[in-house]
């Protein structure tokens, strides 16, 4: 059999569903694409490459189920507490809040955090830390960090703004 192209949209006279199956009216995360080529994606269904959002406004104790979630934080002197290490456990916590005016705290109860970011303008290597901080003076909006677990500990991969190391 040969192989087939096309440089235009993909069309279908009656249209046709791409996803987790199931009739229309079970079925949870499929997408519909009509014969016009254009496409549905449901409510609440992950497309392609995009990261669950979750916006929090008190303490929030993570669980290993939410990998890969970027969390939000508006409000100051709040903390997220991660699960215990597994291999591959991602998340990432940005600051929502107003300019010098969000601490945001990110705690460990297993392992601890190691990796680098910038605190105090001058590049900080963390290797005994359980708890990293955005410190409210000179925190802003959009501050972030991304945590990932090897099994044993927690690691730095990205980071931007000012955080600071919580000795054990």
């Amino acid at each position: 059999m040969g192989r087939y192209s096309s440089s235009g949209p993909i069309k279908s006279t009656a249209g046709f569903e791409v996803g987790a199956g199931g009739s229309e009216a079970t079925a949870t995360h499929v997408t519909i694409i009509d014969s016009s080529g254009n496409i549905t994606v449901p409510a609440g269904a992950n497309v392609a490459g995009a990261r669950p959002y979750a916006l929090k406004a008190d303490d929030y104790t993570i669980t290993a189920a939410e990998s890969g979630t970027v969390f939000g934080m508006a409000t100051d002197a709040k903390a997220f507490t991660l699960p215990a290490v597994a291999e591959g456990l991602f998340y990432t916590f940005v600051n929502t809040g107003a300019d010098d005016n969000n601490l945001i705290d990110i705690v460990i109860n297993d392992g601890v955090i190691a990796g680098t970011f910038n605190e105090a303008a001058a590049v900080t290597v963390v290797s005994v830390a359980t708890t990293i901080r955005n410190t409210k003076v000179g925190a802003n909006k959009g501050d972030f960090v991304t945590l990932a677990s090897d099994g044993v500990g927690w690691f730095i991969v990205a980071s931007s703004g000012l955080w600071a190391q919580q000795a054990p």
